[in-house]
């Protein structure tokens, strides 16, 4: 008789345990109720006491406009006015969505099972998820328009360069003519006449310069 007993004293010990457990739930669940109690959402816009109706309108407006009317677009991702394309042309891509106010917030990232044809080419057939578009993807386009803005800023840089050079041998001639100009004045102005040996070939080296005669 006495193995019947086993089982009812573990039950016992058990159930008085439970008990003990019981009476301090009450103080836990409030101290975790009191951490874990989420703050009240506020949804007034302007938090001062002094704002006015047309302030808490002009709060309004913006959050609309900016978590509503305006779609999101990809920070990582502008418009390249030199390549007119979405660089980097690898990851994005021209979706215009309607509540874009530029071209970069049209730029997003593309998705490797869209196909679109930002670039201008006539290849709609192009797979933009492909191994041959990624090896290709970082070189410039090869639009007529492209051809076209890439001529006219080589036009340019090689012009600011001529111009550069041009100012620079101006320059330095400038200082040549003033510096034989100066020896032969001071060779003038002393006792001994120039030697006519170096004569000439000065006189040949500023014509050559163009050097104003005084």
């Amino acid at each position: 008789m006495f193995h019947y007993f086993i089982p009812l004293l573990l039950a016992l010990g058990c159930l008085s345990q439970e008990i003990k457990n019981e009476d301090n739930l009450p103080s836990n669940q409030d101290d975790t109720l009191h951490i874990q109690a989420p703050q009240k959402p506020n949804f007034l816009f302007v938090q001062d006491e002094n704002a006015t109706y047309l302030d808490i309108f002009g709060e309004i407006s913006k959050d609309i406009l900016t978590n509503q009317i305006i779609p999101k677009t990809s920070k990582e991702c502008d418009w390249d006015w030199m390549h007119l394309r979405c660089e980097p042309f690898c990851i994005c891509s021209y979706q215009p969505i309607f509540g874009d106010y530029h071209l970069g917030r049209s730029c997003r990232l593309r998705s490797l099972d869209v196909k679109d044809a930002s670039t201008g080419q006539e290849e709609d057939e192009e797979d933009h998820s492909s191994v041959d578009f990624f090896n290709s993807c970082s070189e410039p386009p090869s639009t007529l328009t492209y051809k076209i803005m890439d001529n006219i800023r080589r036009g340019l840089i090689f012009s600011w360069k001529k111009m550069a050079l041009s100012d620079r041998v101006t320059n330095v001639k400038s200082q040549m003519c003033d510096s034989l100009v100066k020896d032969e004045n001071e060779v003038n102005d002393g006792d001994e006449p120039m030697n006519p040996i170096f004569e000439k070939p000065v006189r040949a080296l500023r014509r050559s310069l163009h050097c104003k005669e005084e």
